[in-house]
Order: C-alpha cells, then sequence, then structure tokens
C-alpha cells in the first residue's frame, strides 16, 4: 500500500515535518503514560530518526526503550539474529526480515511490550521493484504470556523522492504504526473494563484480524 493513505507526502517536506511529527510524538507520550506501555525500534533506512525524534520529547525515557539502528545486513544479523539464510533468500527488504527484525528486538528488550521494526530501500540507485519500498512490522507482547508475541508486517512504497524526505516518511511510519498499536490497547483496556473476564485482542484468527485491520487500515 501506498504511504499516502495514511501519511500525506506534504507532512514529510522539510518545512511541514517538524509542526507535524512533534503532534504525532505528543499524542504518543500521552498514551504510552496512560496505558503504561514501554516500546523500542529497530530501525534500518530510518538510520534512528524515529529514535532521535521521539527522543526530544521531555519524560519519554519512562516508555522509550530504545532504538537498534542496524543498516548492514550483517548488524541486523548480529544485533537482532536476523538470520543470514533469510537475509540470502529474501535480501534484507523483505517482509521476512522485518519480522526478524521485531522478533530479534522483543526477545533482547524484556521491558518493552512493544517493538516496531522498519527496513527498506530510500535510493538512489535502487532497483525499479524496491525503490522507496519499505516494510514496516509491528510486535505486540501477549499479554497472556510474556514470553511470546504477535507480528505483523506490511509493505508501503514512499511517495517522496528525494532521500531526505524519504527517510522522514520511514520514520513517521515508524511513530504512526507505534501510534496505532497504542490507540488499539487504548480501545483495548476499556473493553476489558466492560467484562468480568479477560478479553485479549489476538485469542483468536478473527481477533489477529481485526487487530491487523486497525493496525493497517
Amino acid at each position: 500500500m501506498t504511504i499516502e493513505s495514511i501519511i500525506p507526502a506534504h507532512l514529510c517536506e522539510t518545512g511541514a515535518w517538524p509542526e507535524f511529527i512533534n503532534s504525532l510524538c505528543e499524542e504518543i507520550h500521552a498514551l504510552a503514560e496512560s496505558e503504561e506501555s514501554r516500546f523500542a525500534f529497530a530501525e534500518s533506512c530510518s538510520s534512528g530518526l524515529a529514535a532521535a525524534t521521539i527522543g526530544a520529547i521531555p519524560g519519554i525515557s519512562q516508555y522509550f526503550c530504545g532504538s537498534k539502528v542496524t543498516y548492514r545486513d550483517n548488524t541486523k544479523h548480529e544485533w537482532l539474529a536476523v538470520t543470514h539464510g533469510t537475509l540470502s533468500q529474501y535480501s534484507a527488504v523483505s517482509e521476512p526480515t522485518a519480522d526478524e527484525m521485531v522478533a530479534g528486538l522483543l526477545t533482547s528488550t524484556s521491558e518493552a511490550d512493544i517493538g516496531i521494526a522498519i527496513t527498506g530501500h530510500l535510493g538512489p540507485d535502487a532497483p525499479s521493484e524496491i525503490d522507496g519500498h519499505v516494510f514496516a512490522a509491528v510486535g505486540f507482547r501477549d499479554e497472556a504470556d510474556t514470553g511470546s508475541f504477535r507480528v505483523w508486517t506490511r509493505e508501503f512504497q514512499l511517495n517522496c523522492q528525494a532521500r531526505g524526505d524519504r527517510q522522514r516518511e520511514a520514520a513517521s511510519l515508524v511513530l504512526w504504526c507505534l501510534r496505532q498499536v497504542l490507540l488499539i490497547k487504548h480501545a483495548h483496556r476499556f473493553v476489558q473494563q466492560a467484562h468480568s473476564a479477560p478479553v485479549y485482542i489476538t485469542d483468536s484468527p478473527d481477533r489477529m484480524e481485526q487487530s491487523s485491520d486497525l493496525l493497517f487500515p
């Protein structure tokens, strides 16, 4: 899907981005505080920009665990346990790689209940089939079993052409995905409060599909 459907390209241009991204980060801070959620990032093509952006918000250290910036394939393997087989068979710009990035992130970050990973090719000189393509993976630690987690991944086509604008798009996507997960948790908490027994948003295939639709409409 094109990122334009969730983040209009003009918001990632130099002049408009600061106001847009600050508002998004402030919303994330409020939601993380409300849900008492901690999160972490695994960033490839965004090169740490998502971490630097959310890190500018005062008080976010209560909820932001950190970010692993894994630009090269071997770093993805050493820091996030992405297998050489996955990288060789599918390449770094692929859904399986994004899946393994977020799985490795949550496995190595015990405090985080949410993980977001992104990998992609921002150009220039990228093959046409992957030029401006990114894969965002969302990992959500299972509330019933904190040793396991759910992962959803989606491919996006960036809308901007300039590399700097594309990097801002990628960082914005990481933060947008985080906001979506926090909104799901926020809504889910009210559902739980209305039931006498716990209700898990991912306890059946139907519920998993519903939560995926909320993440990636």
